[in-house]
């Protein structure tokens, strides 16, 4: 697992989770945040929302195979 932590000349702080996609990225920079003790606001990235469609789509096809 690999991470990108980029801070600015104002102190911001930019963590991206190396390979990761949608919601397990998000669980993997959670757990990155809990672990260092550091609050922070957490803003998604605009492909993270196209991910989660994709996830919860296959998803509910799962389901749809599944209760048949």
């Amino acid at each position: 697992m690999e991470y990108k932590i980029e801070i600015d000349k104002e102190g911001n702080v930019t963590i991206d989770a190396i390979g990761f996609k949608g919601p397990i990225c998000l669980n993997k920079i959670k757990n990155l945040i809990d672990t260092l003790g550091i609050t922070v606001e957490l803003k998604k990235k605009p492909e993270f929302e196209v991910e989660e469609k994709v996830v919860l789509k296959e998803k509910n096809k799962l389901q749809n195979y599944i209760g048949k």
